[in-house]
């Protein structure tokens, strides 16, 4: 019995020992193949749309002032005005006399000056009253010397020596515009008046631009230039 148990024994020591044998005698590992990373897919980078340069706005054309000269006139749908004459003097004072009464106006004699005057008519042909009491901006020019001039420094008057803040339709007066300068420039050989206004002599915008451009003759719509000599 026990011999029987002995081969029993070796058979099975044999076995094992073929198992192994087959192994390599070795203990298989278990590998692990290598992953791949994920690749992060490509982003598209938002692309600025072209934005198209801003069309630059036209620019108006500066107005060109008309030259007339003394003993021309002006013709305006709303407007007619006569350059009739032209005084240069120390005193320019009008004095009219309408029956027993004599008006006098004009600006006041001034030590070492004299006045440059352009006489003439207005006459309104529009259908309402039109305001000259600030009507237009002027400028004197003797030889490159300036000088502003304003409805101010002008009367408008009727043969009675009547003067007007405002003409009615269809009346004709006359007017004096003027300056005051130097004696020595009295004699300037070149001498012009320059001025412009608004349709219906638009006050409130020829006050504003008055008071905010450096040159409010040049925005006016009307601009003339009176080659005095």
């Amino acid at each position: 019995m026990k011999k029987l148990m002995s081969l029993l024994l070796a058979a099975v020591m044999l076995l094992s020992f073929a198992a192994c044998s087959g192994n390599g005698g070795k203990t298989a590992e278990k590998t692990q193949e290598p992953t791949e990373a994920p690749t992060a897919e490509p982003t598209e980078e938002p692309t600025a749309e072209p934005t198209e340069a801003p069309t630059p706005e036209p620019t108006e054309e500066p107005i060109q002032a008309t030259e007339i000269s003394i003993g021309q006139s002006v013709s305006l749908p709303f407007v007619e005005m006569e350059f009739s004459s032209y005084e240069i003097k120390p005193d320019i004072r009008q004095s009219i006399k309408s029956g027993i009464v004599t008006r006098t106006f004009g600006p006041q004699p001034e030590s070492g000056k004299q006045f440059i005057a352009i006489f003439g008519t207005i006459k309104n042909l529009s259908n309402e009253a039109l305001p000259v009491y600030d009507f237009f901006a002027g400028e004197y020019n003797l030889d490159g010397y300036k000088y502003e001039c304003s409805a101010n420094d002008c009367f408008i008057y009727n043969e009675n020596g009547e003067t007007y803040s405002t003409l009615d339709p269809l009346i004709t007066a006359s007017f004096m515009i003027y300056v005051a300068v130097p004696n020595e420039l009295a004699n300037a050989g070149n001498i012009t008046f320059r001025f412009g206004f608004y349709d219906q002599f638009d006050n409130k915008d020829l006050s504003k631009n008055r008071a905010f451009e450096e040159d409010p003759i040049s925005l006016c719509p009307y601009q003339y230039i009176v080659k005095i000599k």
